[in-house]
């Protein structure tokens, strides 16, 4: 999976703001009249759940585990998405120190 964080971020702007114009709907409108393309809608929390199963489909590539339906349920993405982010946490922390062994 290619997709990370500004990759999305550039999907997202790409879906706001689309190129083109489409058949002006208004029954009132002039024959071949056009308008427009109206935003697409791609919310926040979409945009987060998206970027956590990018996460997790990496993960399961690279230790070779099957990407199946039941893997990819919501409720399996969050619980991998809260210890990803505990395991990232951790390996940005300092080093602890180890206290010492005397006699």
């Amino acid at each position: 999976i290619d997709f990370d964080k500004s990759s999305l971020q550039q999907i997202a702007d790409n879906l706001r703001s689309p190129g083109g114009r489409i058949p002006n709907p208004d029954p009132n409108a002039a024959a071949g009249a056009t308008i427009p393309r109206p935003p697409f809608v791609f919310g926040a929390k979409s945009q987060q759940r998206l970027l956590a199963a990018c996460d997790i489909v990496r993960y399961y590539e690279t230790t070779g585990r099957p990407l199946t339906a039941a893997n990819m349920r919501w409720a399996a993405i969050r619980n991998f998405s809260d210890q990803w982010k505990a395991l990232k946490k951790r390996k940005d922390e300092d080093e602890p120190e180890v206290p010492k062994i005397t006699k």
